[in-house]
């Protein structure tokens, strides 16, 4: 996003002055921005939080909401994939919402609405 040719020095100043940007944009329109940002490399068994987010702590603390998507599939004999969220600005309520892929929708959702539509799901009789 940034892109090597604009760059003028410190990285990290500029994507503070990215970050400040998208937030007085979205205050001044009243209007939900979504920036998804990579993690730093990290060990892959330690869980991820906001203090992973690469580059600088003004991403997550300029934030309303965190979310995280945590993957413990490879590293754990039962691991699961699953969203945290990390930040909540509003309601404060924070939690994890496991994820289950549903290989009719090819799309990730929650167990409980993946097993409501197999129960809503007709059947067929012969």
């Amino acid at each position: 996003m940034m892109g090597v040719s604009s760059f003028r020095g410190d990285k990290f100043w500029e994507q503070d002055g990215i970050i400040a940007a998208f937030r007085s944009f979205a205050t001044k329109h009243n209007v939900h921005v979504t920036l998804v940002m990579h993690p730093r490399k990290e060990r892959q068994e330690d869980d991820l939080t906001t203090s992973s987010v690469f580059g600088t702590a003004k991403a997550t603390q300029e934030a309303d909401n965190v979310l995280i998507i945590q993957d413990k599939r490879l590293t754990s004999v039962r691991g699961k994939k699953y969203l945290q969220i990390a930040k909540n600005r509003y309601s404060g309520d924070l939690g994890i919402m496991p994820l289950e892929f549903d290989k009719e929708a090819l799309s990730y959702s929650s167990q409980i609405q993946s097993a409501k539509r197999r129960r809503e799901k007709p059947t067929t009789e012969a």
